[in-house]
């Protein structure tokens, strides 16, 4: 991949979640989305599940150029005869779909957010060689802290903060882990 080549970020809807409901810093969202190397995936039961948040709706009107669309019924039936009836409907299916897609058919760079623990353990088992480009929000946070300077320690700091005080479901030992390694870490 070149330097000025887009990597594709294919999130689950948790990710927008945790800036626009659980933390509230959609200033941070704004910046990481609107970051010129990244060209953010929105898969359609994705997008559905997103359109019943008010906030999100505000959100993404200003910024739905940014968006690209990831056209799964083209792709749907590829992968589907490893997935049971009730993982379909899910809007994991479709981002693993996506994953897959840019990993073997498109060729191109891409990270996938994902926080449930049992669907990236799915993608594991199943999809290795997608795997390593799987991480949770916080993950994300941490990568584009360390690897694009996106945001400041300061930032970063603020938003484990307000982590620790908000609604999103991450384990006592996981947050301190990264705080850890973020805010130990000197770019």
């Amino acid at each position: 991949m070149e330097e000025h080549d887009s990597i594709k970020i294919i999130p689950d809807s948790s990710f927008f979640v945790f800036f626009l409901d659980d933390i509230k810093m959609t200033d941070i969202l704004r910046r990481i989305i609107t970051f010129d190397r990244f060209t953010f995936v929105l898969c359609e039961k994705v997008k559905i599940e997103l359109q019943r948040n008010l906030n999100f709706r505000k959100f993404f009107n200003d910024l739905n150029e940014r968006f690209e669309y990831f056209e799964y019924s083209m792709f749907a039936e590829i992968l589907r005869p490893l997935f049971a009836e009730e993982e379909i409907v899910k809007g994991e299916h479709e981002i693993i779909v996506a994953a897959y897609v840019y990993h073997h058919a498109l060729n191109q760079s891409y990270i996938v957010i994902i926080d449930e623990e049992e669907t990236r353990k799915f993608i594991q088992r199943n999809f290795p060689e997608i795997s390593k480009n799987v991480m949770g929000t916080l993950g994300f946070i941490k990568k584009i802290y360390s690897d694009y300077g996106i945001l400041s320690k300061d930032e970063v700091s603020s938003i484990l903060h307000a982590t620790e005080n908000s609604k999103f479901r991450i384990s006592k030992d996981i947050l301190e882990k990264i705080k850890k390694e973020i805010l130990g870490n000197t770019r």
